[in-house]
């Protein structure tokens, strides 16, 4: 079994809770062709995408995210240090005032005993931030130090989706009870919106860091609901929440 293979198991195994995905690597999983691919995520010197090691630095795929020894005790296996800001350098999205009412839904970033954000979006931040380098890993030597995802302070969250909110069926039953718009709805507990084992919905909630969809020809990537036909996949996730055309003015995710 080749290290990229087994690396990819073991990434597996941490973002899908103890599930592990069908058979891979598959041309849209981050080890196809042993690493020689445009996997966004693909941060090696094998990568063809647009941000990636050096031509003839570092060639393992998965170190870039993930340690089999001495990863970070926020989750198993973890291999970046946690966010270089604060938490309360990120605003909370600004338009789901019922979400930030209830407080069984843990949504805020003023109370200092909840972490904001939190679980595998925090994680995800850890590149996206613009401010941690994307080489910087906690074991094993920093690969480049230079190299960042995107532009440090350009990220907003109140620009995007809400994330790292507990959601079960207290918090549906209050929000839905509270709610005043008629543009969204609040989707069934377990449904095609897969929460973290904390109850909590993160940027995994709706996307597969590993699974490349726009490499097989979808105008986004990493979707998590992938059937091979984008409009569907693309309904079955938005449709779960948005009742209504979502007025996207001047919204973005913005990672």
């Amino acid at each position: 079994m080749s290290k990229y293979f087994t690396l990819f198991i073991l990434a597996s195994l941490l973002f899908s809770g103890g599930q592990i995905f069908a058979a891979g690597p598959g041309p849209k999983d981050l080890g196809f062709n042993n690493g020689n691919n445009s996997n966004p995520h693909n941060l090696s010197s094998l990568s063809s995408s647009n941000i990636h090691a050096a031509a003839g630095g570092e060639d393992r795929i998965c170190v870039f995210c993930h340690t089999p020894h001495g990863g970070d005790p926020q989750t198993p296996l973890w291999n970046r240090p946690d966010l270089a800001l604060p938490d309360s350098s990120y605003p909370l999205y600004g338009g789901v005032v019922e979400i930030k009412t209830i407080g069984a839904a843990k949504y805020t970033n003023t109370d200092a005993s909840i972490q904001y954000p939190n679980g595998a979006s925090r994680m995800c931040l850890s590149c996206h931030d613009g401010v941690t380098a994307i080489g910087e890993v906690i074991s094993g030597e920093i690969i480049d130090s230079s190299m960042t995802m995107s532009a440090a302070g350009t990220i907003d969250l109140a620009k995007s989706h809400p994330i790292s909110f507990v959601y079960n069926s207290t918090v549906m039953g209050l929000i839905n009870g509270r709610k005043t718009s008629t543009e969204y709805q609040m989707p069934p507990i377990n449904s095609q919106a897969p929460r973290d084992s904390l109850e909590r919905m993160q940027c995994t909630t709706c996307h597969d860091p590993h699974v490349n969809t726009r490499g097989v020809g979808y105008s986004l990537p990493f979707w998590r609901n992938y059937t091979g036909v984008e409009a569907t996949d693309y309904s079955t996730t938005c449709d779960a929440c948005h009742v209504a055309p979502p007025n996207n003015t001047g919204t973005q995710h913005n990672l």
